[in-house]
């Protein structure tokens, strides 16, 4: 962790054992929450920088993931969600930026949009939870077992998605990172998650596929970084920069 001092542990959430990282001091809290298929250290280049930033900094192995419990039964958005709530309690967390990729930016903008109260800033890193595209899902497939987010049975996919009626009740300031190059998604669903959130910027990295804060991570820090300290001095990509082949460095 770079000489910032850390603990891993485990901690007990409504009977389940849920592994966690922590770093960092201060009054602001940090969560950052992985993908389907992932584990904490999808974050591992970008923990200490916000530690060292000035922020208590937490991230969690999800339900069903890395070295948390594995519980029987369908691993739908809401047990996500009721998990990670159940987390902050455990932890003491009132209210926290929430900065989540692929699915836990699902789960990340799921909690904004139903307990605003909650969340101080969104973070949505490539996110999922828009679209159902057939060839996502079996690209998704492959990086799980746990099936229930991820089915061919569209059914099952079609009512965990968000609606722009549940972005339009987002009230944090809201950063939405996507990438040129992601295998699961457009720019346009990136677009559509940004055009939701009526406090919103969209910024574009050009040289990650679909994790930028692991690719980028320098530039995904400092972005993030400043996006925390003061929403407003971030700058959406232009619709040139956004659909560019070459990358563009926006100003933070």
């Amino acid at each position: 962790m770079n000489k910032v001092a850390f603990s891993h542990r485990w901690v007990d959430v409504g009977g389940l054992s849920t592994r966690v990282v922590e770093a960092g001091e201060g009054d602001s809290t940090v969560l950052f929450l992985h993908g389907i298929g992932g584990h904490i250290e999808t974050f591992c280049l970008n923990i200490a920088a916000h530690a060292k930033a000035g922020h208590r900094v937490l991230a969690i192995d999800m339900l069903g993931h890395g070295y948390t419990t594995k519980p029987d039964g369908d691993y739908e958005i809401e047990r996500y969600v009721d998990h990670v709530l159940e987390f902050l309690e455990v932890m003491g967390v009132k209210s926290a930026t929430f900065a989540g990729t692929s699915l836990g930016g699902w789960i990340s903008a799921r909690i904004a949009a139903r307990h605003p109260e909650k969340v101080d800033r969104l973070s949505l890193i490539a996110s999922a939870g828009l679209t159902a595209h057939p060839s996502v899902m079996h690209n998704l497939k492959t990086l799980t077992e746990r099936a229930s987010l991820v089915s061919g049975r569209m059914e099952i996919r079609q009512r965990n998605l968000l609606t722009q009626a549940e972005l339009a009740k987002v009230e944090a300031p809201t950063l939405v990172v996507w990438t040129h190059n992601d295998p699961t998604a457009t720019l346009e669903d990136g677009k559509n998650y940004a055009n939701g959130i009526r406090d919103s910027r969209f910024v574009v990295f050009h040289e990650s596929s679909h994790m930028p804060q692991l690719e980028e991570p320098d530039r995904f820090n400092a972005l993030h970084l400043a996006f925390i300290a003061d929403p407003a001095s971030v700058q959406s990509s232009t619709e040139d920069q956004a659909s560019s082949n070459t990358s563009q460095a926006e100003s933070v």
